[in-house]
């Protein structure tokens, strides 16, 4: 009764994973490319050995024999792990569209095992046979209680060595955080973690402007480059401090902004909105809702994979920052164009991508945020006007900056995704227009940056050169572009909160 249960659980596992990929092929084959042809036919020749080993099974239990013992329910226990390891190895982070393919496809695996297992077995001599039987059967168990039984401790425990490392926006800020001993030349890191110098509090005699972004702020270019140190220059008197880490988004602004930012006293909180990730990002905390198999095959979670890590000391998570922690300091412009040589003529950047991989990722992105689905915008409205009401009642300005992905700004781009989707309408400017007009109905001030950026002229090759090669991040005419614009939008909104 038990193997029929098992069986009828992975063929109803596999046929359900091919439905589902059927039902998204079209994103899925922007993400994957031909890896979602390759999994259509894995996924629906395992839903067909599922079945045709659930009906043998079937009718060798009518007649009151079986088709296997034990040794199948094992071998049934050592997929589920070696699956786990291969998901904590390499399907990082967790997706649980993920975990359902490689389920439907176990399940597939299990019913040869099933199928052909007694020939298998025959061809392998008996010892050997039943020493990778033991061995695999103690590592199983070892790996299960050893992990069970973390769990009960902690549980009991108040030690934060078994402090949970869910992904609400705590935990994100803190996993995501650079570390203040972590910069590098041109590439200051302070005693909060962010890419910059030492944050002060604004005064009426100084005031500040605080920056809260993504992996804008934790720039690819030095820090004497990055847009918030161009329009500080541009702005005599006034401290525009880059708060930001990479990986996060409009959640985790909203917990950076009451956390951290607005102990600063800043006269001007600007939240910088990146048409491409931060439109899909998740916007809730945790909740009882998140898939139950997280906390198992997530490699943060894992606490036999997390506390050796934290003991040895290479968790992500911060240190406690020490009061006059040194930072990488500031080197001459010319010192860090010969160290950076990209700085000084952007047709010698090195790709960060392969070019289908980066053609695959921004048709994905144009896909969630130009695409007929549109983001979450009502959630994404609802944390804005909290973060300016938060403002407003400490007396602070809150503004909108909004940057546009490279396929908004560079045409060629655009008409490759445009290619790489053929069967979608796509609305290009479309965020854009969503975001401005909710600001103006608001009474917000927002930048929009999508005009400028278009209007640079195009080098030698035809295109703008804005963002790196082959990289969705601003390099160092990007950053002066944005830079002198963040200046010249300020420098009102500065004047008009002083009268």
């Amino acid at each position: 009764m038990l193997l029929l249960l098992l069986l009828a659980a992975g063929a109803w596992q596999s046929v359900d994973a091919l439905v589902l990929l059927l039902r998204h092929r079209v994103p899925l084959s922007v993400l994957w490319g031909g890896g979602t042809g390759v999994l259509v036919a894995a996924l629906a020749v395992s839903s067909a050995l599922a079945v045709v080993a659930l009906l043998r099974q079937f009718r060798f239990a009518r007649r009151g024999s079986t088709l296997a013992r034990w040794w199948a329910v094992r071998a049934a226990l050592y997929l589920v792990v070696l699956s786990a390891v291969v998901q904590l190895a390499w399907l990082q982070p967790f997706h649980l569209l993920q975990t359902r393919i490689l389920g439907g496809v176990l399940a597939g695996t299990f019913a040869v095992l099933l199928l052909a297992g007694g020939t298998l077995a025959r061809r392998v001599p008996r010892r050997p046979r039943s020493v990778l039987d033991l061995a695999l059967l103690n590592m199983c168990v070892v790996a299960l209680c050893g992990e069970v039984g973390l769990r009960a401790w902690a549980r009991h425990s108040t030690s934060p060595l078994f402090a949970p490392a869910s992904a609400d926006a705590a935990a994100m800020v803190a996993r995501w955080r650079l570390q203040p001993d972590g910069g590098g030349p041109g590439f200051p890191v302070n005693s909060r973690g962010c890419m910059d110098e030492e944050f002060v509090s604004g005064t009426p005699e100084a005031p500040v402007v605080v920056t809260i972004g993504d992996s804008f702020s934790a720039s690819i270019v030095p820090h004497h480059f990055h847009f918030t140190t161009v329009a500080e220059r541009a702005l005599p008197g006034v401290s525009v401090h880059n708060v930001g880490m990479s990986a996060i988004g409009p959640r985790e602004y909203e917990y950076l902004l009451h956390n951290e930012v607005l102990s600063l006293t800043p006269q001007l909180v600007v939240v910088d909105l990146f048409i491409g990730n931060d439109l899909t990002a998740p916007l809730g905390d945790a909740t009882e809702a998140e898939p139950p198999l997280r906390s198992w095959l997530d490699r943060e979670e894992v606490l036999l994979l997390r506390v050796p890590r934290l003991l040895a000391g290479a968790d992500p998570a911060p240190r406690p920052a020490a009061s006059g922690v040194a930072f990488a300091g500031e080197l001459d412009e010319a010192v860090l164009v010969r160290l950076y040589p990209w700085l000084g003529d952007p047709l010698v950047e090195i790709e960060s991508m392969k070019t289908p991989q980066y053609l695959r990722l921004e048709a994905h992105r144009a896909l969630g945020a130009c695409g007929p689905v549109p983001p979450a915008w009502p959630a994404i409205f609802a944390t804005l006007r909290r973060m300016a009401a938060s403002c407003a009642e400490q007396g602070a300005g809150f503004a909108v900056l909004l940057i546009p992905d490279e396929f908004q700004v560079e045409d060629e781009l655009w008409r490759q995704v445009v290619a790489a989707l053929p069967n979608e309408r796509l609305d290009r400017d479309l965020p854009q227009r969503v975001l401005t007009t909710f600001c103006q109905e608001q009474g917000l001030p927002c930048l929009d940056l999508l005009p400028r950026l278009r209007a640079v002229e195009p080098l030698s090759d035809g295109q703008r050169h804005l963002y790196a090669r082959n990289d969705t991040h601003w390099n160092r005419r990007g950053n002066a572009e944005a830079g002198a614009a963040l200046a010249e939008f300020v420098a009102p909104l500065l004047a008009a909160g002083s009268r």
